[in-house]
């Protein structure tokens, strides 16, 4: 008897602890969906800044809901509890933050009536491109731990809104009839760019070790004070980074696909 007894008081705290423990990752897998959904509410302020004509306060709030974004699936990886479920949210979230919010912004802030249906056309083309983008991510992934194929929605929108922050570090500097232009070749190239095999670094993805960990906190509070004291510029600046690194890593693509083209051809010689 005593033994019986000691077996099933064995048996009751291992049952016990694993209630415990399913109960935590229950509770630790809300944590990243959350994230998503704080990105989600954003994307929808977005829109109703969108509706009272507060272009400037949907531009931020886009901006800060890239910064969840890229923050979700971190968070989900460190906690070792991604999910389908997350990894739906998040490509429905991407759809409304990086695709129709920057479309329907950029529309409400350049159509007129001479330029409408062009105007029409590059939004619609860049909203289902990102829709293709999305839906290529969600049955291929990523190419490599560290590389998107194509870039991906959060800086498609990042660079579709290059207009926007330009005429407000500059009010002055390009009439607004040339804006227009400027912003359906913006749109029509970000398209071309989310559909392309063009290697992206993931920001989210990347690791530092310790011993950068100062350099990178003082990069840090650099970039957070010229993005307070010039947040227009300095945003531009980091546009033009970004879309610098693109290109130079298909220039890179593009070198190592001729050498092993040439390679081959040298081969079967």
């Amino acid at each position: 008897m005593v033994a019986n007894a000691r077996v099933f008081w064995y048996y009751d705290r291992m049952y016990s602890f694993q209630k415990v423990k399913d109960f935590k990752d229950w509770q630790l897998g809300f944590v990243p969906s959350l994230i998503t959904v704080l990105g989600l509410a954003l994307g929808i302020h977005a829109m109703r800044y969108l509706f009272i004509g507060q272009i400037t306060k949907a531009a931020v709030c886009i901006l800060v809901a890239a910064v969840l974004d890229g923050f979700d699936g971190k968070v989900a990886r460190y906690l070792n509890v991604s999910s389908k479920f997350g990894s739906t949210l998040d490509t429905l979230a991407d759809f409304l933050n990086f695709g129709i919010v920057p479309g329907f912004m950029m529309y409400v802030k350049y159509f007129n009536a001479a330029s409408v249906k062009l105007f029409w056309v590059s939004v619609v083309v860049f909203i289902a491109c990102l829709a293709l983008r999305l839906a290529r991510f969600s049955v291929i992934g990523m190419e490599d731990e560290k590389f998107f194929k194509g870039v991906p929605a959060p800086g498609a929108a990042f660079l579709a809104l290059f207009p926007i922050f330009f005429e407000n570090a500059f009010p002055f500097f390009v009439p607004h009839e040339i804006m227009i232009g400027v912003s359906v070749f913006v749109l029509m190239a970000t398209s071309f760019l989310m559909l392309s095999s063009f290697r992206t670094i993931s920001l989210s993805r990347m690791q530092f070790s310790k011993k950068q960990f100062p350099i990178l906190i003082i990069i840090l509070c650099a970039a957070a004070s010229l993005l307070h004291m010039y947040p227009w510029y300095f945003t531009i600046f980091v546009q033009a980074i970004y879309l610098f690194s693109v290109l130079q890593k298909k220039g890179k693509n593009s070198e190592k696909n001729d050498r092993k083209i040439t390679e081959k051809s040298e081969g079967k010689k």
